[in-house]
């Protein structure tokens, strides 16, 4: 189902996110493709489309992360609720990915999963 998302909310969450993807960091100017606006709660798995659960994601990222709300910690083999890019992005500042994120992204990226929380 589509959903349609008012153009100033889209605009507001792409200035708070800073024009970054916030699952991996990649800045727009480096992906192929327009950030999405990603529900961090998916609406399948009961988010609302209010502006609190809306964030900036890269194609790679958001389609990767799709329904899921929890992820397999590898350290500790535990479920736990994936990472939330609202919350943890005063972690993220001038030009840097977050401190306690950068091996998380990493594996995100190129394992292709999830890892704990940050």
């Amino acid at each position: 189902m589509s959903v349609h998302i008012p153009d100033d909310v889209k605009r507001r969450v792409r200035r708070e996110a800073g024009d970054h993807c916030g699952y991996c960091r990649c800045r727009q100017d480096y992906v192929l493709w327009v950030l999405e606006i990603d529900h961090i709660i998916p609406t399948a798995q009961g988010g609302t489309n209010e502006e609190e659960n809306l964030w900036l994601a890269c194609r790679l990222c958001n389609h990767y992360k799709g329904t899921q709300t929890h992820g397999r910690d590898p350290l500790r083999g535990r479920r736990v609720r994936l990472f939330n890019p609202r919350y943890s992005v005063g972690l993220a500042t001038s030009g840097g990915l977050r401190t306690g994120f950068a091996s998380s992204a990493a594996r995100y990226v190129a394992g292709r999963r999830f890892s704990r929380s940050t």
